[in-house]
Formats: C-alpha cells, structure tokens, sequence
C-alpha cells in the first residue's frame, strides 16, 4: 500500500516537470550499493523517509535508513566528538552549518561538486549560508527557508477599519495595533515575542535581516551593537511600550494558545508557520490572509527566517551514494511534492514550477506557494563560524532590553562582550 501511495505522488510531481530556463538535476543513474543513515527532525524526517523510498525503489542495491532525532542535535554532537557512528547525511540549521566546518575540522563532506553549475537555481540567501569563504566550499545543499510575510485576521482587521494594504511600515503596523488596541478593549493585540529572548529570539533576528546586518565587524569580531540591531530593538522597544505586543515567556506554546483564543491578529513570520496554524486553529480557517511583510523603508521588506540544509560526514563509507541521495532529494523534481507537503518551502526554485506549488490552501484560500515564491529574494546574511556564541549574546542582551529596561546600545554592547568572550576563551 505504502509503495501505491508513493508511486502516485511521484506521478502527480512528475506532472508538474517542466523545461525551458531552469534545469534539474536528472534521477541518479548508476549503482549505490551501500547503506547509509540519515537524520532529520520533524516534518523533514517524513519527507526524507519518502524521497529514501522512491530512491531505493530505482536502486534496489542501496539501502537508506532515515532516523527522526531532535533539532538540538542530541545525537550527532557527540558522534562528531568521538568521530564515531556519524549518520552519513544530517539535517543542519541554516545558521549552524559554518559552526559544524569550523568545530567539527575535517568531518563535514565538501558537497561543492552538487552545487556546481547549479548556483543560479538557488535561493541566494540560502545557498550563502553553506559557502565557507576560508575554502571556497559548499558543506551543505539548502533543504527549505522561510520567506516571511504578515499573516492578518482579516475579520478583525475589517471590523476596526484597518487597510492592510496601508500598512507599508513598522510604524504604520504600530499604528494599526493601537487602533486596534484602544477598539478592543486592550483583549486583541498585533503580536507577541519571548521579551526575555529565553526561548527565542527570532523577532529581532527576524527585522535585523531585514535590513542586511551583518553579526561582525569588518576584522571579524563581533558586533551585536550595529545600526541595524539598534534599529531592529528601537522598533522592537515602540511597539512594547504602545502596548501592542504580547510576552510570550515560552514562544512556541504561548503564541499557539493566543492564536487560538484570539488575542492576537497578527503574525510576521515565515510561510512554514502555516502548517502549524492548520493543526492548532484549524477552526479559523478563512479567517487569516497573508500581506507583504512590513519594512523599516516601506518598500523593501523581503525576509527569511529559520531554514535549514542538508550535510554530510567525510568519514561517509559510501560518499556516491551519500551524494546521490541529497542531490535527488533536494535537487530533484520527482520530490518536489513530496517536500512541499510536508511544510518544506524550498530552496531550490525550480521546484516553483511543479504543479503542488500553484495549487490553492482551503485554509487560506490562496496558493501558498505562488503567494511565497514572490517573497524569496531577501537579504544574505553571514552567520559565520560561531554563531551559537552568538546568539548566547544576544539572548542576554534582549532579556536587558526588554525586560530590564536597558537602553539597546549599552545591553547589545555587553552581549556582543559575552559572545566574543566565549569564542576568544575556545
């Protein structure tokens, strides 16, 4: 049965092949005996599972076991220290791979020659995140990213005399939140974030990229205290103190429970977020739209967040097939909807083209993946080799910020300290 099931979504992705501007890599020929194992987390582990399967389908002689395992790496971190039983291929955050190369020196396959020729088929912010300036390698091939847009409950929005298509700027978004606050009562508020930066710190990541900061300086060093971070803490800072935006001290959990009790409206966040929506408010469906993003110009406001690539380990006992089974992965149009189903908006714009990409969501009416595809170009950020010291930082500096009531050059400048010590003390 699981093989029919297979076999028809491989039919209906194949549907959606086309020719013309944009190539695709051809199904692997040639023989991949060998055994290999793969990780990945949540929706992605599914995904893989599948694409392993009609790989294996082609290539009898292979064998790819893929193993869920959680995002904080449990698993592959002390495989990795010990160079011992590393999964062939691994799923790696997008902000963490250049971390791997520069930690794990010498384990992590170059995966250049799956990139070669294939450059301009890539979401460049994506594909930038894999590139090690040291070496002129790629140690990854982008699995998905995270074009942001504003998400809206359009009853609300309607009922309190809001425009969305006049809200080009995060002031005007502050604007239409105290219209929409002072309307209800203060009980509906545009959004909310982890004001502690505990358990997320996306939201400051998220207007920060918007504006291309970088985390160094020019010698390398970091620089938490940059034009734009300020920026992105003083826009943050407005919006707390207009009453707008929620705290949520557990990020993940918190938003879903406002979601669905209805005290928020509003959610700037990635086209991934839509999966989640469908499980834990499937009861507002038709309620919800998507609107450009806001920005800090009002015009160019084109982000991603979060995304995520695919690695492999260079101690691999079969690197062709290694090789074969990301390039067919992600690289492939036979896994095109296979992918997409599973939430994975993907790097590689070819995929744009299949049929599962123009298809219309009963939830929010539209094709997501047309609406989206408009949305990719964003701004390229260097996460650089040492980014969880990074984000350690810069986790301090918000709770300061936004908790503690620190002015935003004083607390960033004492994050940027804590990073660059832990970096300097490895």
């Amino acid at each position: 049965m699981k093989k029919k099931v297979l076999s028809m979504l491989l039919t209906i992705a194949c549907a959606g092949m086309m020719t013309g501007t944009f190539g695709y890599a051809d199904a692997p020929e040639g023989n991949f005996e060998g055994e290999i194992k793969v990780y990945a987390w949540t929706q992605m582990a599914t995904a893989l599972t599948n694409t392993a399967e009609l790989f294996m389908e082609a290539h009898p002689e292979a064998k790819i076991t893929v193993e869920q395992v959680d995002a904080s790496y449990t698993k592959l971190y002390p495989e990795l220290a010990s160079g011992q039983g590393v999964a062939d291929v691994f799923m790696v955050q997008n902000t963490d791979i250049q971390s791997f190369v520069n930690k794990y020196e010498g384990q992590i396959m170059d995966l250049t020659e799956l990139i070669t020729g294939e450059e301009d088929n890539f979401v460049a912010s994506a594909l930038r995140t894999c590139y090690d300036e040291e070496t002129g390698s790629y140690y990854g091939v982008p699995i998905d990213i995270g074009p942001c847009a504003l998400m809206y409950r359009t009853d609300i929005f309607e009922a309190n005399g809001i425009n969305v298509e006049e809200i080009k700027t995060w002031e005007d978004y502050n604007e239409a939140g105290k219209t929409i606050l002072e309307a209800t009562g203060g009980e509906v508020k545009m959004s909310g974030f982890d004001f502690n930066g505990a358990t997320s710190q996306d939201y400051i990541k998220m207007l920060f990229a918007q504006q291309g900061g970088s985390y160094y300086n020019e010698d390398g060093a970091v620089n938490l205290a940059s034009e734009e971070m300020i920026r992105a803490a003083e826009t943050l800072n407005e919006m707390i103190d207009a009453g707008i935006l929620m705290d949520f001290p557990n990020e993940w959990n918190d938003r879903i429970t406002a979601i669905a009790a209805g005290q928020i409206c509003t959610l700037p966040y990635p086209e991934w977020y839509s999966i989640v929506m469908k499980d834990s408010a499937a009861d507002q469906a038709g309620l919800w739209a998507y609107a450009p993003m806001p920005s800090f110009d009002g015009e160019n406001g084109n982000v991603c967040l979060g995304g995520s690539v695919l690695a492999a380990s260079a101690t691999s006992e079969y690197p062709e097939l290694t090789k074969a089974f990301i390039q067919y992965s992600l690289m492939n149009m036979d896994c095109a909807q296979i992918m997409f189903e599973q939430g994975q908006f993907q790097a590689y714009k070819p995929f744009y083209e299949a049929d599962c990409y123009q298809e219309v969501d009963d939830y929010f009416g539209i094709s997501l993946g047309e609406t989206f595809a408009q949305w990719v170009d964003s701004p390229e950020i260097d996460f650089g080799p040492w980014f969880t010291d990074v984000t350690e930082g810069l986790s301090q500096a918000i709770g300061e910020m936004f908790v503690n009531g620190v002015d935003p050059e004083t607390a960033l400048k004492a994050g940027t300290e804590i990073a660059q010590r832990a970096i300097d003390n490895q």
